[in-house]
């Protein structure tokens, strides 16, 4: 795990604010307690999306991080982390997301990355672990230069969480024709990094933990899942956001800990 510049993630999180979702009152509070010994100042709470939509409303262009859970009466995370990326409410659709999870669920994993989730806080939740994500999380570029079209997003089939959907059955690509999911080839990554400047011909590659993955390596072979998808496809640079991901994924068990990327 990175050396996280404790200094520098205080005075950051001191001028940001945090909006922290979850309907247990107990979560909410752990966070809350973990957060501000972190130094985070402004920390809000909901209960579930449709309050988190109203607070965020009232935030207008703040910066904010949201830390949410999943399983949420009302409103779910995952469909509150859509609504963003679609950019309903005026709310910056490139807004730093985390999903807090217990399990490896590969629908729930699979929806979260078609949406472009910043990272996995994985529960028990624990100060050390916080300090690293929240530190990747705010190294991340989020001008929105990353971020996809509106359609794309609306595209993603949120009722694959709830039902039990096959994980190839996740994106709807033809969802304004009908009300079932088309299948989403095997083949196609399920998370498209930047490609790289450099040519792929004669670059040499190396193993490397995705603990330890160097600043803007180039990925030289396909990282796939523990179940056998295209994760992310070779030739691809990987970014603080797809390393944050990276580094998630293999400790929710859902990849291999090696990858091969460029010497």
């Amino acid at each position: 795990m990175a050396i996280v510049d404790e200094n520098w993630l205080r005075t950051t999180l001191s001028t940001v604010q945090v909006l922290v979702v979850d309907d247990m009152n107990f979560s909410r509070r752990m966070v809350r307690g973990l957060l501000s010994d972190l130094g985070a100042i402004n920390i809000l709470e909901a209960e579930n999306g449709r309050q988190a939509l109203a607070v965020l409303s009232d935030l207008s262009r703040q910066q904010v991080i949201i830390i949410s859970d999943f399983n949420m009466p009302g409103m779910h995370g995952l469909d509150l982390l859509k609504t963003i990326r679609i950019g309903k409410g005026f709310i910056d659709r490139s807004t730093p997301f985390a999903m807090l999870t217990g399990h490896s669920d590969n629908t729930l994993v699979e929806i979260a990355l078609a949406l472009d989730i910043s990272a996995f806080l994985i529960k028990p939740i624990s100060k050390r672990g916080l300090e690293h994500r929240l530190s990747l999380m705010l190294h991340q570029d989020y001008q929105g230069n990353w971020v996809k079209s509106v359609s794309e997003y609306q595209v993603v089939n949120l009722d694959a969480a709830s039902d039990n959907i096959p994980v190839a059955q996740i994106l709807d690509r033809n969802a304004h024709l009908s009300q079932s999911a088309s299948t989403l080839p095997v083949n196609e990554p399920l998370y498209r990094a930047e490609k790289s400047s450099v040519e792929r011909e004669d670059v040499r590659g190396r193993q490397c933990s995705v603990k330890d993955i160097p600043q803007n390596a180039m990925l030289t072979q396909n990282v796939y899942t523990s179940n056998g998808r295209m994760l992310v496809e070779a030739g691809g640079e990987l970014t603080p956001h797809v390393t944050t991901l990276l580094s998630d994924l293999f400790d929710l068990g859902y990849l291999e800990e090696n990858i091969w990327i460029a010497t």
